[in-house]
């Protein structure tokens, strides 16, 4: 897996946005899915920019990101703080024939309000305790 990792403070100069979601019927007659209405917030959030080909007049602040790189191989393990923007590439290994992935949410140490492109990281009230020693 090749992982390409942006800070979460990155957000204005990766033009966060949000990804719609929708509310599905189903058809029995026909079988088929088909969407009833999107609805108006989501907390699921996107990147409009392509990291690979980066439109550079449409998205002129992205010139200013600064992003990591890593190759995550078979065994090993990337811990990725909450609200880090990333991009992962995967592919099979090559004597196996496959790829697999395992993600793990936890309560994160800071907190942010969806959808808010404007709202400030602030520490979660879990771990108050730790900070108030």
């Amino acid at each position: 897996k090749h992982v390409t990792l942006f800070e979460p403070h990155d957000n204005t100069r990766l033009y966060e946005s949000h990804i719609p979601e929708a509310l599905l019927g189903f058809d029995q007659q026909t079988q088929r899915f088909r969407r009833k209405t999107l609805l108006d917030s989501t907390s699921m959030v996107m990147s409009p920019v392509d990291i690979t080909k980066p439109d550079k007049k449409r998205f002129p602040l992205f010139k200013n990101v600064a992003p990591m790189h890593c190759t995550i191989h078979p065994g090993d393990v990337l811990y990725m703080p909450a609200f880090w923007w990333h991009e992962v590439q995967s592919t099979p290994d090559l004597t196996e024939a496959r790829n697999m992935a395992v993600n793990y949410w936890y309560e994160p140490f800071f907190t942010k309000e969806f959808p808010c492109a404007e709202c400030k990281l602030d520490i979660n009230e879990h771990y108050s305790h730790l900070l108030n020693q």
